[in-house]
């Protein structure tokens, strides 16, 4: 405000000078383009802050309306005493501030783990809120959806309130993994990408990991190769597959060779098994014999056709995660538990997104995403 203030003022004293002072007038006009680039810079440094825009996520329809009672009020209330009707606004603006910010808190800052199974059709999109305030997604791509970035992923952040992401894990670069990546980075701030051992093992290197490569390099996001452990407090996160040798075994396929990664939280367990198929699977069961899983992501969004039927009875899940097209489902190509267990079997193509939790006792349950699995903490 003083530097517009300046500008406006010396600019009138500036064109007076100029018809009886030319030369004091120039010297003048060199100052003005100084305050002019100081302006200039300061709207820039202001424009990387949104300060219009909060994101509190999904807001209960009382509070919408007592915001717009505020706005009545602060407009057409009138009271004899004028001191009466500022605290009365006041009160109301108390009323409405005081509850977002409280909701904001709770969720940003969580006690427990919270895992969204997104429904982006035939690919794969996995929120994951860890306890603290450390948000992951694990892939962010559909291979018949378009725009699975901005229609689905950004969408989803801004009903729970996320406004950052604190790492983006890529499994492996098949499209229906990594092409809402872009997207995301343009509308999320996101503080690094980890890539699976096959992004850097491969050669030669895909046309689409080169696209994703170069553009989050021109966005200046750090690409890292995953680490074997992310610690978020009380939840940590294992990246079992593929390991230091098999990373680099040429004789598997791509999606034998994507992550395969394990989140424990109160002693409880979450399997994201990504597209490895029977080889990896195999291999997996050998080299991790006592490996249980209360909650598993199938592998290859739970195709029948390279899933070894051994896998799901060695991790023996209780709950069995699908994330498939919904061409898939119906003509029942996805693998379901056996009809004599109890594990519960959901599905995105019939369920929509699906929010899995997992409380500071280890309660588990998991449910189609809702405004009321919002408001409650995982319990059961």
């Amino acid at each position: 405000s003083p530097v517009v203030t300046l500008l406006v003022v010396l600019g009138f004293v500036k064109i007076l000078l100029s018809f009886f002072l030319p030369t004091v007038s120039l010297l003048l006009g060199q100052a003005l383009h100084v305050l002019a680039d100081l302006l200039i810079g300061m709207v820039k440094i202001m424009a990387q802050v949104d300060f219009s825009y909060l994101q509190i996520g999904h807001v209960p329809l009382p509070l919408v309306v007592l915001y717009y009672v505020l706005v009545l009020c602060t407009a057409f209330l009138t009271l004899r005493r004028p001191s009466l009707k500022t605290a009365s606004c006041a009160a109301l603006a108390l009323a409405v501030v005081i509850p977002l910010g409280v909701m904001k808190w709770q969720r940003t800052h969580r006690s427990e783990l919270l895992l969204t199974c997104l429904d982006v059709g035939h690919g794969q999109a996995i929120l994951a809120r860890l306890p603290g305030t450390t948000n992951l997604l694990f892939d962010a791509g559909s291979l018949y959806g378009k725009d699975v970035g901005s229609r689905i992923v950004i969408p989803c952040l801004d009903y729970l309130g996320l406004g950052r992401l604190h790492a983006i894990i890529a499994s492996h670069h098949d499209l229906d993994h990594i092409n809402g990546i872009p997207e995301i980075v343009g509308f999320r701030r996101v503080e690094r990408i980890y890539l699976g051992g096959a992004f850097f093992a491969a050669a030669p290197v895909s046309e689409t990991t080169e696209l994703l490569t170069r553009h989050l390099e021109e966005r200046g996001i750090d690409v890292e190769p995953v680490p074997p452990t992310m610690s978020a407090g009380v939840a940590q996160v294992h990246v079992l597959w593929p390991t230091a040798d098999s990373a680099i075994n040429g004789k598997r396929n791509e999606n034998d060779n994507s992550l395969v990664c394990l989140l424990e939280f109160a002693g409880r367990r979450v399997l994201l098994c990504s597209d490895i198929e029977k080889p990896a699977q195999q291999e997996i069961m050998v080299r991790y014999a006592a490996l249980k899983a209360e909650v598993v992501v199938a592998p290859h969004h739970g195709s029948t056709r390279t899933l070894d039927n051994r896998f799901l009875a060695h991790t023996r899940p209780d709950i069995l995660l699908c994330s498939c097209a919904r061409r898939d489902y119906e003509q029942g190509r996805i693998v379901r538990p056996a009809a004599d267990q109890s594990t519960a079997w959901l599905v995105t193509a019939r369920d929509g997104a699906i929010d899995v939790g997992i409380d500071r006792d280890g309660r588990i349950t998991a449910a189609p995403l809702t405004p009321e699995a919002l408001r409650e903490p995982p319990s059961r």
